[in-house]
């Protein structure tokens, strides 16, 4: 009776034990990663808007392509200011809202296909303290698969916020982005003001995808059971 108690007991633990690593195994590997800083190993496709005219008129919703990669403010506005001077732009060109916007810029491969993992250099054309974050979507097929706000980590220059920022560990075709004036969710019916540069799209440098938590438990809990079995027999041995 001793012996079947203790193998049901040690049945529960293995299988509580792998339940709990396998949620959140599944959960890691679902979840997007969110980057503030330069996270790319290889990139495959790049835009600078280097091939982009010194204007501030360019079109609306008109797709703008450089290195395989498509860029196309969704909205009206002012027209887009490919010279402003924001503090960080890398090149000579850059892609910022004169006065700001109704919409946001969409990006997406040329191709039409997915990718996994994008960085580019993101900032504000909001005053210092208006804009402490921007709203992102990212949608594959046409459904949108994560969707949140990322603060921005500086707020000290005109234009400020200017850095790197990124996803990955997602499968999307598309990358949308603004940047409001308050705290909120994607919102098309109130003014914007992103600015971006230098978009990359390749392949993470190191995975991103954490240990889950639960494997210590897991481990431990082996352990536990191994100890458990070598001094059940050991007492058995000493019986004898």
């Amino acid at each position: 009776m001793a012996r079947k108690q203790d193998l049901k007991t040690r049945a529960r633990i293995v299988g509580a034990a792998a339940s709990i690593i396998l949620g959140l195994t599944i959960t890691e590997a679902s979840a997007t990663t969110v980057h503030t800083s330069s996270f790319l190993g290889t990139v495959t496709n790049f835009d600078g808007f280097e091939s982009l005219p010194s204007s501030t008129n360019l079109p609306q919703n008109t797709v703008y392509s450089e290195g395989g990669i498509d860029v196309e403010y969704v909205g009206t506005g002012n027209g887009t200011w490919t010279t402003s001077s924001i503090a960080g732009k890398e090149g000579q060109r850059s892609w910022y809202q004169a006065w700001g916007g109704f919409g946001y810029t969409a990006i997406r491969l040329s191709s039409g296909a997915d990718f996994h993992a994008i960085q580019f250099l993101a900032g504000s054309g909001w005053y210092p303290g208006v804009a402490p974050a921007f709203q992102f979507q990212l949608l594959d097929n046409g459904s949108v698969v994560d969707q949140g706000s990322v603060n921005f980590y500086t707020s000290d220059k005109p234009l400020r916020a200017f850095g790197f920022y990124g996803f990955s560990d997602a499968t999307f075709d598309e990358v949308r982005l603004q940047s409001l004036g308050s705290d909120g969710p994607f919102n098309t019916s109130l003014i914007e003001g992103l600015a971006l540069d230098s978009i990359s799209i390749g392949t993470v440098a190191v995975s991103t995808t954490p240990i889950p938590a639960a494997l210590p438990l897991f481990i431990s809990a082996l352990s536990g059971l191994g100890l458990v079995g070598w001094r059940r027999r050991r007492a058995q041995g000493a019986a004898a």
